[in-house]
């Protein structure tokens, strides 16, 4: 794989959102006679097929060819089928909403938008939802995903076997909603093998019902598996007996995707949904690790038994409000490991208060972070504004048992951060309320047994008083950051993030698309200087990736292509008068 290809989001199965890009200074060998600046060179709007809209739902928004999970790039593809044998091309592939999947010769795009290369529709999308009964959903909507609701997800490529693997949602003819993984041909688009996610349950494992689920993180490819996440949709997120909505990790052999495995987050109550858009994360064990939502319909009684038999939800097979670590045996995906926060450290909110304020630890991507000293841990936040530093190696701490937990941000963390490394040490970038906060993960100064309250805490704000961007977002609909630096000039990287400025954004609507300066918080680019750069209406949580001297931008009609353009530099000659 070469060193600009992104085949799955945030840029590796670890989920560090850590890309290679041009940073502020540029790569050039001769900075000092060139710099450079960056616009936009392209957008594409795939057709989009939608169909009849049913009843009721004809003033909704309606984005047949919204691309909801990022863009993924391909550098120096050589195409080994179809009549362009032998072509080395780079590749964009994007999945759109109503359940197509497109590939662009990026490489061709010399005016205008690049040649299409195939198109592949994979089905129905999914647009009828029966609203609960009695339940007060705003204005009747039971999914805040605009319909049509097929590809909601970022695929994930395998590019040593060249192929793509994508999840869209689908209806049939009676309206009945279900889930099918699909294994594409990254030449053609050529459907090679599919399989509908399907498990009637078994004993300590209730049945997956695609009913009630919504499926937003990204797929990760890992030990052959490629793992898939699910959460409760908007409108059903009560206690529905007939369709019970929990949070699912599901794991497809690559090599033969009806090989399924499920493993529920949930076994005595419902919820504990996964929606942000990292999906899992794995580290390099092949564990995997997600962030989980609120429970559903908890009774006071929940509450009181576990009090009374001194235990915490964790004991009981209830991951909700937490962080799950999950393996596959060789036989069945099983949690080896959870995390539930008690009431030291940060805001001092334990998992009931934090229930019952819906304060999500799944509002954040897990982020796996490199080796410290032989210590391998994991770092996550969530809606209460702390971030929690997690021991992979000791089942993630269960009930209290974080490494460290400090609050740091004001206002909510969403999304997935992005994490990176310089001279200075670990760094990881936030979407927390409606701006940018950083933060720093400490090193111990040597390799000794050293506990983390000896070192005061692990995480510290990036400055004295913590780091926050001078970017300000209207909404809380910004997407998931990456940082893009390339080496030496990780010390100078740009953290890239786009934001709808709409709650629900019109046909003309632009978003925006921000470049930030990561050590200092300053803004280098901002689409809308320039009436050229624009990039259109964008999705909720819109996702990018950075490759190279280009970044490229999911929207409601499609995507957008950025470019970092080379100048040189002009000197001004000023010519001095000579005085006697």
């Amino acid at each position: 794989m070469t060193n600009e290809d992104v085949t799955t989001f945030h840029n590796d199965r670890a989920r560090t959102g850590a890309e290679v890009g041009v940073a502020r200074r540029g790569s050039h060998k001769n900075v000092r006679k060139y710099y450079g600046r960056w616009a936009k060179r392209y957008e594409v709007h795939p057709p989009g097929h939608p169909p009849t809209l049913p009843s009721g739902v004809a003033s909704q928004p309606w984005y047949p060819s919204a691309v909801r999970g990022a863009p993924l790039f391909l550098s120096q593809w050589r195409i080994e089928e179809s009549s362009r044998h032998g072509h080395i091309v780079d590749l964009v592939i994007v999945a759109t909403s109503d359940g197509s999947v497109y590939a662009y010769d990026h490489s061709a795009a010399k005016s205008g938008p690049p040649p299409l290369l195939w198109h592949r529709s994979l089905g129905p999308a999914r647009i009828h939802y029966t609203r609960p009964a009695g339940y007060p959903a705003p204005g009747g909507r039971t999914t805040n995903i605009p319909l049509p609701v097929g590809i909601t997800s970022t695929p994930v490529i395998d590019r040593a076997c060249r192929r793509l693997f994508v999840v869209a949602q689908q209806e049939d003819a009676h309206r009945r909603p279900s889930y099918w993984i699909y294994a594409l041909e990254i030449d053609t688009g050529r459907v090679l093998q599919h399989a509908q996610l399907v498990d009637p349950g078994a004993p300590h494992r209730p049945q997956f019902d695609p009913f009630s689920l919504d499926q937003r993180g990204g797929l990760n490819l890992v030990g052959g598996w490629v793992y898939v996440v699910f959460s409760d949709i908007y409108g059903y997120d009560i206690e529905l007996p007939e369709h019970a909505a929990r949070g699912w990790i599901v794991g497809c052999k690559a090599n033969d995707l009806s090989d399924q495995r499920y493993a529920s987050v949930t076994r005595t109550v419902h919820g504990g949904g996964m929606w942000a858009a990292g999906g899992v994360s794995a580290d390099a064990r092949n564990r995997l690790y997600a962030a989980t939502g609120t429970g559903l319909a908890l009774p006071a009684k929940y509450w009181h038994d576990l009090v009374l038999k001194k235990k915490h939800p964790g004991d009981l097979g209830d991951y909700f409000m937490s962080v799950v670590q999950a393996e596959y045996n060789g036989t069945d995906l099983h949690i080896i490991g959870w995390y539930q926060p008690n009431n030291h450290g940060g805001t001092g909110h334990d998992i009931k208060t934090i229930q019952e304020n819906d304060n999500d630890l799944g509002s954040c991507s897990v982020v796996v972070l490199n080796e410290i000293y032989g210590r391998n841990l994991v770092l996550t936040s969530g809606k209460d504004g702390d971030a929690y530093l997690l021991d992979a190696d000791k089942a993630l701490g269960h009930y209290g048992g974080h490494v460290d937990r400090v609050k740091v941000f004001d206002g909510e963390a969403v999304s997935a951060p992005a994490y990176w490394q310089t001279t200075d040490g670990d760094h990881v970038v936030f979407l927390a309320g409606k701006t940018l906060a950083a933060l720093k993960i400490a090193r111990p100064p040597k390799p000794v047994k050293i506990k983390p309250t000896a070192l005061g805490h692990w995480i510290t704000g990036f400055y004295k008083g913590q780091f926050h961007s001078k970017v300000r977002f209207k909404t809380t609909w910004a997407g998931s950051p990456v940082v893009a630096a390339n080496p030496p000039y990780d010390d100078d990287a740009l953290v890239w993030v786009a934001e709808p400025l709409h709650d629900t954004p019109g046909p003309t609507d632009s978003g925006v698309l921000y470049a930030v300066r990561a050590l200092t918080g300053e803004i280098v680019f901002d689409s809308r200087v320039r009436a050229a750069d624009s990039v259109g209406p964008l999705p909720h949580f819109p996702s990018l990736t950075a490759a190279g001297s280009f970044v490229f931008v999911g929207t409601n009609n499609g995507y957008a292509c950025y470019e970092h353009r080379w100048v040189t530099k002009k000197t001004k000659v000023v010519k001095v008068k000579r005085t006697a």
